[in-house]
């Protein structure tokens, strides 16, 4: 027999707006390493972007943990228990402006265009995450960039759009 419980899935996630160049992040004096990690990073982020000639107006991050329990037994008896515990960081960048950004649907495309992240360390060395995020981070900026140049290809196509709705909704 074998059993796979997943226990108490732990989901965090820190999104900031960008307005004008300028951005707030606030950390608490926690001592949470993945919070820590994650404030640091998007502090990073918001501030190397910010240089950048596209720059994002919006960055999300987001950390999923989940823990599992593997327990084996034969015969009435335990014979094996196996915790695990996996990690995923995921970067939402997006370039352009709330009515169209870099996550605007395309023509005749039925593509999802969704990142779903790598996998993290499962220890608690803020560096070490903080190098896991930031690739995160970089690699979905990356593909936001070559993502905005098609859709704005994808604009220069002289028919008007089916849908003229907000890629992000203001709050």
């Amino acid at each position: 027999m074998r059993y796979l419980t997943r226990l108490a899935p732990l989901t965090l996630l820190l999104c900031v707006l960008l307005s004008s160049g300028s951005a707030i992040a606030e950390t608490n004096d926690s001592e949470d390493p993945i919070l820590t990690a994650l404030g640091l990073e998007l502090e990073r982020s918001v501030e190397l972007l910010a240089a950048k000639d596209q720059k994002p107006y919006f960055i999300g991050l987001e950390v999923i943990e989940v823990q599992s329990v593997e327990i084996r037994g034969e015969e009435g008896g335990l014979h094996g228990y196996v915790p695990g515990k996996r990690r995923w960081v995921h970067a939402d960048i997006r370039l352009g402006e709330p009515q169209m950004d870099s996550t605007h649907p395309l023509r005749d495309s039925d593509a999802d265009y969704s990142s779903s992240g790598r996998s993290m360390g499962a220890g608690d060395d803020v560096g070490v995450l903080r190098r896991s995020i930031w690739a995160e981070v970089e690699k979905s900026y990356r593909e936001s960039r070559e993502r905005m140049q098609q859709v704005q290809a994808d604009q220069q196509v002289l028919v008007e759009e089916e849908s003229a709705a907000w890629d992000l909704a203001p709050s």
